[in-house]
């Protein structure tokens, strides 16, 4: 939200982030990981289709798919990162984004406050948050900043970008591609 609200007017900013519910920004690292994995694995399939006619056709998608993104322009990439996460979705998806949202707030209002029932008795303290919980948000950071570097530096490729993920989400961002690409081999008999 930062390099959005850097990059674009006051007024157009403020009026587009008004609007944006609290689960879609809590979960908008992941969101646009999520859209750089399918331009590598657009990529990718590009790749292993070789000079065959299919391979030619996803390497102009893949040209076509980073020309919209147009990480040279930062007006246009914060314009099409705050698109991207006001997208209406799936029902389903929208209800796991509100939950985690919610969980989120919980973490942090147990992590800065003592919570007491009303005979005073502890309910929660700042120690109730695990180390893995807390990891899980530093690498929410992580996921955060790779896709900030991978959107301001124009140069940078979606393989680069996966090598600065946190570990988790690197096995994630791999595993998912791997998927597609046995799917779209099995597909289309690659």
């Amino acid at each position: 939200m930062l390099y959005c609200k850097q990059h674009l007017p006051p007024d157009i900013f403020k009026r587009r982030f008004q609007h944006l519910p609290k689960h879609k920004l809590s979960g908008a690292a992941y969101h646009i990981s999520g859209q750089i994995s399918v331009v590598h694995f657009i990529e990718v399939a590009g790749e292993i289709a070789g000079e065959h006619e299919a391979g030619q056709a996803i390497r102009r998608l893949s040209s076509a798919v980073m020309f919209l993104l147009d990480r040279g322009n930062p007006e246009k990439t914060a314009e099409v990162i705050l698109t991207l996460i006001r997208e209406h979705e799936d029902p389903r998806i929208e209800l796991m984004r509100k939950q985690h949202a919610a969980e989120i707030e919980r973490h942090r209002t147990t992590s800065i406050y003592v919570d007491v029932d009303d005979d005073l008795e502890v309910k929660s303290k700042p120690t109730d948050i695990t180390m893995d919980i807390a990891k899980e948000y530093l690498d929410g950071l992580d996921v955060g900043i790779a896709a900030l570097m991978f959107i301001r530096d124009p140069s940078m490729t979606t393989h680069q970008y996966s090598l600065l993920l946190p570990p988790t989400a690197r096995r994630l961002f791999k595993g998912e591609i791997n998927r597609f690409v046995r799917k779209w081999r099995r597909d289309f008999n690659v």
